[in-house]
């Protein structure tokens, strides 16, 4: 497929874009599509002294983070897609094929 579809794809102008060069002369795109996420648990325990109107408590909590990401690479060479290669937690259906407004942009005029 022309890099173009790519170019014009609306989910992939939303992300950050990484471009390297091979030293054949490929190019290679990365859309990095990720974010952090973050867990937290925790528990605690109160108690009242009813005495002297006081209230005492214990508490924990432990979080962790790490960050989730699909690595999108294309391979290009000649303005021509050689290869998707989704890296990494993706998840990947028909919505990444090329575009409806790709190909219909693509039309030679009068047709």
């Amino acid at each position: 497929m022309p890099v173009e579809a790519l170019d014009t794809h609306s989910l992939f102008i939303t992300m950050p874009m990484y471009r390297t060069f091979s030293e054949s002369g490929i190019e290679i795109r990365n859309y990095s599509n990720g974010a952090a996420v973050a867990n937290c648990l925790g528990n605690g325990v109160a108690t009242v002294n009813k005495l002297n109107n006081t209230v005492s408590s214990t508490q924990f909590s432990t979080c962790s983070s790490q960050r989730v990401t699909c690595n999108n690479l294309f391979y290009i060479r000649e303005g021509r897609v050689l290869e998707y290669a989704p890296t990494g937690q993706c998840y990947t259906n028909d919505s990444v094929r090329p575009q409806r407004r790709y190909l219909e942009l693509a039309k030679p005029r009068g047709q």
